[in-house]
């Protein structure tokens, strides 16, 4: 039988409201604070939505430097770049040392959402004389009137995909549209694929950014989201009985992972292994139970749990019923 293959964590790039890097989101946890603040950008224009987890004084030109590829980067996607800097650069990596047919991403991502000054003009040639707005017409002219490569800015795997090319990694690549398991799942997809020995080293995570006109709507108008949205203090409530919603924000996340001898090889800090992995399509309770099993580890060795914790009042109590039959056992 083969060995089967160690993976472990030698990187960490993060972004999130709490500021650039993993050190302040780390700080605000052990500290209790939360970073939901009153939103900047379009809050004051007549939006429902006061509140939410922006990411503040972040400059993609910091991280990218081709114009270029600015150019076709949403703000999804210029976050996962910069997560993989970070991450990379975390980790003393060098892959232009290295074997890049060994090294590829998988990447969680969602819908992501269009700018509304790049839509609007494309929306009035759509137009008929009652000022409504007609389909066809916006398929027959208003989509020429768009940036001929706007597309590429909204497609889900152009975050894996810049990704790639910006750190010319040539190994495996694979997108997750799974919307909030994306991260894990990308996490743990990428660990079978080291563990397989289709690669040494994976750059995985997820990106997202719901801090935009047409994201907040959707939301707004799904009916999911937190009437509390004046009052940062109280507005995210998981799993508490004033819960009344989710809270939207921004914010990428990666992990370089590596098989483990790599990583020794180089001399790589390691924050930690990947045990066990679990993943189904409807029950939380078996994905658990799954990683559980391949870890090998019994429930008293589990110190910390990660929940999902949305604050919609249905879905926290579904979490917390699979979590309570797996772990009450």
């Amino acid at each position: 039988m083969t060995k089967k293959r160690r993976v472990v964590i030698t990187g960490i790039g993060t972004l999130s409201a709490c500021g650039l890097g993993y050190e302040p989101l780390w700080e605000m946890a052990l500290a209790g604070r939360s970073a939901i603040r009153e939103l900047t950008d379009f809050s004051q224009n007549g939006s429902p939505i006061k509140v939410g987890g922006e990411i503040l004084d972040f400059k993609a030109e910091d991280f990218v430097k081709s114009r270029k590829s600015l150019k076709v980067m949403s703000r999804d996607i210029q976050l996962a770049v910069a997560a993989s800097v970070l991450a990379v650069r975390d980790s003393g990596i060098a892959f232009e040392a290295a074997d890049r047919y060994r090294a590829g991403v998988t990447f969680g991502s969602g819908l992501i959402n269009n700018e509304l000054d790049e839509l609007g003009y494309a929306i009035k040639q759509s137009l008929d004389a009652d000022g409504k707005f007609r389909l066809e017409r916006f398929g027959r002219e208003g989509i020429r009137a768009l940036y001929p490569l706007w597309l590429l800015k909204y497609l889900p795997n152009m975050p894996a995909c810049h990704i790639t090319m910006l750190h010319g990694l040539k190994g495996p690549n694979n997108t997750l549209t799974t919307s909030s398991t994306g991260a894990v799942q990308a996490v743990g997809e990428a660990y079978r694929v080291i563990e397989r020995d289709d690669a040494d080293v994976m750059l995985a995570g997820a990106s997202d950014s719901k801090i935009n006109p047409l994201g907040l709507s959707r939301f707004h108008l799904l009916g999911i989201l937190s009437e509390k949205n004046h009052v940062p203090s109280e507005v995210y409530r998981p799993f508490d009985l004033r819960r009344d919603g989710m809270v939207v924000g921004e914010g990428a996340g990666i992990f370089v992972l590596e098989e483990k001898e790599h990583a020794v090889k180089r001399g790589a800090r390691i924050y930690g292994e990947i045990l066990g992995y679990g993943a189904t399509f409807d029950s939380q309770e078996r994905a658990m139970r799954w990683a559980l099993r391949e870890a090998g580890r019994d429930l008293k060795d589990i110190g910390f749990i990660h929940a999902n914790g949305s604050g919609i009042p249905k879905e926290d109590i579904l979490e917390a019923h699979s979590i309570s039959r797996v772990f009450q056992n």
